[in-house]
């Protein structure tokens, strides 16, 4: 228990710091290149994930880089299991991304500013209206060259298990005609929700091969999302059963 509440002091003061890179960045971005910039917005954003990981104690193992794609339109699709799973991802799968999330996030100070700049997208549930715009709004972005990591799933299972993809959940991908990077999270409910306490996880990503436009799959909206459901059930199985 003490090493929980030392960590979430140790976030909460990391966040705090956080916030004056952040301020540099807005100085310089009116003179620095787009791309450039966004290198440089996506390094602190890695860096950010593997402090945020590694001070848990933890260790990952990944696989399955061969199967990312060297650039174009690109949506990852990965399971959700953990608070964890964003830093994980951000700080070790070797890719750019940001992502969708719930609007309540922008509430948050410094940790708004940073997704901000990563390109995330903030979705209200509530309003389908909205929603249907934060789509039309993400698709843009992936279609400009900024990946976008989505959880079909909705929420955390904070568990092994992998329970059904929303309905739309495949759209933002289609909509931007991006190719699919499948992504199995496994082991990161360890770390924090199984007892609500910090506890060092060793924990497993697997990158599995892409589905893209011209895969026939990929007409079907929910063929496309079952199969892609399904790799990535079978993924975790195979991870479960040789751990």
């Amino acid at each position: 228990m003490i090493f929980t509440i030392l960590w979430v002091i140790f976030f909460m003061l990391f966040m705090l710091l956080c916030f004056f890179p952040w301020v540099v960045l807005m100085m310089i971005k009116p003179f620095t290149p787009k791309r450039k910039y966004y290198k440089i917005v996506i390094w602190f954003g890695s860096w950010w994930g593997r402090v945020v990981f590694r001070t848990t104690g933890s260790k990952v193992t990944i696989t399955g880089k061969e199967n990312l794609p060297s650039g174009g339109a690109i949506c990852i699709i990965a399971n959700h299991q953990s608070i964890f799973d964003v830093p994980v991802l951000m700080g070790f799968v070797g890719m750019s991304m940001g992502f969708i999330a719930k609007k309540e996030l922008f509430k948050f100070p410094v940790l708004s500013y940073w997704m901000k700049e990563l390109h995330c997208i903030f979705i209200d549930r509530q309003s389908a209206r909205s929603a249907v715009q934060s789509f039309a709004k993400g698709a843009e972005t992936i279609k400009s060259g900024y990946p976008i990591a989505i959880f079909p799933e909705g929420t955390r299972a904070q568990s092994d298990n992998i329970a059904k993809f929303q309905v739309g959940s495949i759209k933002l991908a289609t909509m931007a005609g991006a190719t699919i990077v499948p992504i199995v999270v496994s082991g990161t409910w360890h770390i924090y929700e199984e007892n609500k306490r910090i506890k060092p996880t060793h924990i497993q990503i697997r990158i599995l091969p892409v589905v893209g436009p011209e895969d026939e799959v990929y007409s079907e909206k929910q063929l496309l999302m079952d199969t892609i459901r399904d790799r990535i059930v079978s993924a975790q199985r195979e991870i479960l059963q040789q751990s």
